[in-house]
């Protein structure tokens, strides 16, 4: 075993459950939005979600006893933590700072980066553009919200899966409709490759 690993599992139980913890939420907090995070973004957030499990143990230490039923009471808090941020929190700082004129950044590099974060806004339908002159289009993501692949995916290299309802061919004629579901309930998705797209609109809900 690595001597690191092993000097780690060496620590008190306490002092491990702050760890998991901060590292569980900010991983919670931020998968797919931490593409700008530096290793000291990532070390002072799990740091923070740290600090957020020990105030859960203390908090959990008034009606519980026992070491290892603090700690997990403790992770279980961060946890709720920062599925509240990623939910909510995010969202009102943002708000906040661009109502208050601070900041119009949500530190993203890309549009197309900003838009795949947007969790909070229920995307309702979606075009797909294609360089040939082809569109597809999805008109309600909503009834496919159910399936393996959800709604829709938005590749972060700009590729995209969609169920197909209509189609209209690069020639420009009239838009044909398409029926997804087999006998069996199964939906057919179509891959989308980024350089085969040249425009992707998505209509939002608020």
């Amino acid at each position: 075993m690595p001597e690191g690993i092993q000097a780690l599992l060496a620590l008190p139980i306490d002092t491990l459950a702050l760890l998991a913890g901060g590292y569980l939420a900010y991983r919670l907090a931020y998968t797919g939005r931490d593409k700008t995070h530096s290793t000291i973004d990532m070390l002072f957030i799990a740091t923070t979600f740290a600090f957020v499990t020990s105030a859960g143990r203390l908090i959990a230490a008034t009606y519980l006893t026992g070491p290892i039923v603090l700690n997990l009471a403790g992770i279980a808090v961060a946890l709720l933590a920062a599925a509240g941020w990623r939910r909510f929190g995010s969202k009102w700082t943002h708000k906040a700072l661009r109502v208050t004129r601070i900041s119009l950044s949500d530190r993203e590099t890309t549009a197309w980066d900003s838009m795949l974060i947007q969790e909070h806004h229920t995307a309702a339908a979606i075009l797909v553009k294609k360089t040939d002159g082809s569109m597809l289009f999805c008109d309600d993501l909503h009834a496919f919200k159910d399936d393996p692949h959800g709604p829709c995916v938005l590749g972060a290299d700009g590729s995209v899966a969609m169920y197909v309802t209509s189609s209209q061919p690069s020639s420009g004629a009239d838009w044909v409709d398409h029926e997804l579901r087999t006998e069996d309930g199964a939906a057919v998705i179509t891959y989308i490759p980024a350089q085969n797209i040249s425009e992707i609109r998505v209509w939002k809900n608020r």
